[in-house]
């Protein structure tokens, strides 16, 4: 498969890639150059992680697993 850059810098996947990755409309895109080669991957999106997260709704980064559940208990083991 080829595709051809426009003057606008501009890009067509073609639409079997598309729908073999699931990438819909609006998808947005993260670039890394490797070497000579251009990986995409979709961006990651905290406000869709947050959608579906649950009781970690206030996802961050740098939380581990025990600062969301004692968040969900309202205690830490530790402190019993």
């Amino acid at each position: 498969m080829t595709s051809t850059i426009s003057s606008k810098g501009q890009v067509t996947l073609p639409a079997v890639l598309r729908r073999h990755l699931g990438w819909k409309v609006g998808t947005k895109l993260t670039f890394e150059e490797q070497g000579d080669c251009l990986v995409a991957r979709p961006a990651f999106d905290a406000e869709a992680m947050r959608s579906v997260l649950g009781c970690s709704a206030d996802f961050e980064p740098k939380k581990t697993s025990q600062d969301v559940l004692a968040r969900s208990r309202g205690y830490r083991r530790e402190d019993l």
